[in-house]
C-alpha cells in the first residue's frame, strides 16, 4: 500500500444542488482536507452556499467538462459522462481514476421503460458506463449488487457516515407532534406527495400535528388541509435543527442506494417512519429501529405514522434505538476505511491504467464523448 503521506485527490462535482450525493462527496473532500491531504474540486457551476466547504472548488467552463485536469494521484468522478471523458484525461496526466457509484433512478431504471429517448439513452449510457475498467466504489451491497447484475465489476463497499457534531439530539417532545418530510416533491420517485397523502388521511381523522417540510427547491404544493410550515433549500445547520426539533421524520423514497435522510434523523434523536429498502435495512432493522411500510403503499405509510402520533413511549424506544443505529455509522469509522481505498487502489495504478488505455479506443457509449486525436489537456 503506497506510503505517500499526502494524497492530491480531485473532486469532479457535476452538481451544486443541496442532495444526497453532492454532500456526501462534500464530507469527503471536507474530511480528507482535514486530514491534511490536498483536496480539490472542479465543477461546472459555483460553489454550494448551503453548506460550508474547507477545501477549493474551482468553476471550469470549458466542454466536455473533465476534458482538462490538473495533475493529482486520485481524481474522484460520479456521473457516466465523465467516464467516457476522465479515462483518457487520467491516462494523459497519471492520475487513477475511481468511479464513485451513489447510485440514483438512472442506475436502477430499466431503458426499455424510460418515457422518452432522451431518457432511454441516459439509462443506456449509465448501464453501459459500470464495464469500462475503472476501480468502482459504491455506499450499499444494494448498489453493488446492480452494478454486478449490468455487467459491472464488484465494487468496494464502504457506506456513508453521519456528522455526529452536526445531527445530534435535543430531546423534544412537541404537543402536538411535529412530523418532518425532507426531499423535492419533484423527484417523484422521493414520495413527497405519497406522504401529504398520508398525512391527510390522518388530519381528516381528527389527529392533529405540526407537519414540517424541507426541499432543495421552491414549493411546488399549495392548499392542504392541515398547516404545513416549508423550508426551502436549509443550511446543514438549519437543517439539523429541523431533525433535532421534530418528534417524527417520515420518509416515502421508492429507491434508494443509501437512504441518507433516516440515519440523518436517527442521529439527532427523531423516531423515523419510512419505506423499507433494501439500502435502509444495509444500517436498521425494521420494527426494531424504524416503522417501515412497502414503498407507494399509502394506507401503510398512514398506519405506521398513526402508530408513532399516537404512542409516544414507542417514538421514545425508537429515538434510542435510532441514537444506537447512528453510533455504529460515526465519519470517523467511515473515512479511515476510505482512505486505505485509496491508496490500495493507487497500488494497482499502473494495471487500470493499462486497461483504460485498452479500452479508450472502443467506446461504448451511444454517442461519442471523446474523440481520438482530441487528446486531453493536463495543467
Amino acid at each position: 500500500m503506497t506510503d505517500k503521506e499526502t494524497l492530491d485527490i480531485l473532486y469532479l462535482f457535476a452538481s451544486n444542488q443541496a442532495r444526497g450525493g453532492v454532500k456526501i462527496q462534500i464530507e469527503h473532500c471536507n474530511r480528507f482536507a482535514a486530514l491534511g491531504h490536498r483536496v480539490q474540486a472542479f465543477s461546472p457551476v459555483s460553489k454550494p452556499d448551503w453548506i460550508d466547504l474547507e477545501f477549493s472548488w474551482r468553476v471550469v467552463e470549458e466542454k466536455p467538462f473533465g476534458k482538462s485536469l490538473p495533475a493529482c494521484d486520485l481524481i474522484i468522478f460520479g456521473f457516466c459522462e465523465q467516464a467516457f471523458i476522465v479515462a483518457s484525461t487520467a491516462i494523459a496526466g497519471g492520475a487513477l481514476p475511481i468511479y464513485f457509484v451513489q447510485g440514483d433512478e438512472l442506475l436502477f431504471a430499466n431503458p426499455e421503460e424510460a418515457p422518452d429517448e432522451t431518457m432511454q439513452t441516459l439509462v443506456e449510457a449509465t448501464h453501459a458506463s459500470l464495464k469500462l475498467p475503472y476501480p468502482i466504489l459504491t455506499v450499499s451491497n444494494e448498489t453493488a449488487r446492480r452494478i454486478t447484475e449490468l455487467g459491472g465489476a464488484r465494487p468496494t463497499v464502504i457506506p456513508n457516515g453521519i456528522d455526529w457534531q452536526l445531527f445530534k439530539p435535543a430531546n423534544v417532545e412537541n404537543d402536538p407532534p411535529r412530523v418532518l418530510c425532507v426531499g423535492d416533491e419533484l423527484a417523484r420517485f422521493k414520495g413527497v406527495t405519497e406522504v401529504l397523502g398520508a398525512m391527510m388521511i390522518l388530519w381528516r381523522e381528527g389527529l392533529r400535528f405540526q407537519f414540517v417540510r424541507a426541499s432543495p427547491n421552491p414549493n411546488q404544493i399549495e392548499d392542504m388541509e392541515f398547516p404545513v410550515e416549508f423550508h426551502e433549500r436549509p443550511s446543514q445547520k438549519e437543517l439539523a435543527e429541523l431533525y433535532a426539533g421534530a418528534d417524527l421524520f417520515v420518509g416515502a423514497s421508492h429507491v434508494e442506494s443509501f437512504y441518507l435522510p433516516p440515519l440523518e434523523a436517527m442521529s439527532s434523536g427523531t423516531a423515523v417512519v419510512c419505506s423499507d429498502l433494501p439500502a435502509v435495512r444495509e444500517y436498521a432493522l425494521p420494527g426494531d429501529d424504524f416503522l417501515a411500510f412497502p414503498p407507494g403503499d399509502v394506507p401503510a405509510m398512514a398506519r405506521q405514522i398513526r402508530r408513532a402520533l399516537r404512542y409516544p413511549k414507542l417514538r421514545r424506544k425508537l429515538r434510542e434505538r435510532g441514537l444506537e443505529v447512528a453510533a455504529r455509522m460515526d465519519w470517523q469509522v467511515i473515512i479511515p476505511r476510505l482512505e486505505k481505498y485509496f491508496r490500495e487502489q493507487l497500488d494497482r495504478k499502473e494495471k487500470i491504467r493499462e486497461a483504460l488505455r485498452k479500452e479508450r479506443d472502443r467506446p461504448t457509449l451511444p454517442w461519442r464523448l471523446w474523440k481520438p486525436g482530441d487528446e486531453p489537456a493536463v495543467e
